[in-house]
């Protein structure tokens, strides 16, 4: 309990040492280490701020990045040897063939498919 009301005493005497180096200017000679106390603190609290900022951003940007490169790994298209392998066949029929074959072709279909619809 004397432990307590040690550390108290103390407590209150820093805390009336800087209510009067608040109170008093800046450049008083009692309070330079007051004055550098905070100044130092300030300086730490300032660092942690810019240091958790930069932190959470450089943490986003990474996420963005990874979220990019998964994004183009979907959308990307296959080597054009495979896609050779599961081209569809009736595409190159259509090349081989000039318009007009092409257009007896489908009226052709067109005639069949209402005859068997009828």
């Amino acid at each position: 309990m004397e432990a307590m009301q040690s550390h108290l005493a103390q407590l209150k005497a820093w805390l009336a040492y800087a209510g009067s180096c608040l109170m008093d200017s800046p450049s008083a000679s009692g309070c330079q280490l007051f004055w550098t106390l905070m100044v130092l603190i300030g300086l730490v609290i300032a660092f942690m701020v810019v240091f958790v900022v930069s932190y959470k951003l450089i943490r986003i940007q990474l996420e963005y990045i990874r979220n990019r490169k998964l994004l183009e790994a979907r959308m990307g298209v296959a080597d054009p040897e495979v896609m050779k392998k599961y081209a569809w066949a009736a595409d190159d029929f259509a090349n081989e063939l000039s318009q007009e074959e092409l257009a007896t072709l489908i009226r052709e279909n067109k005639a069949n498919v209402r005859t068997e619809t009828t």
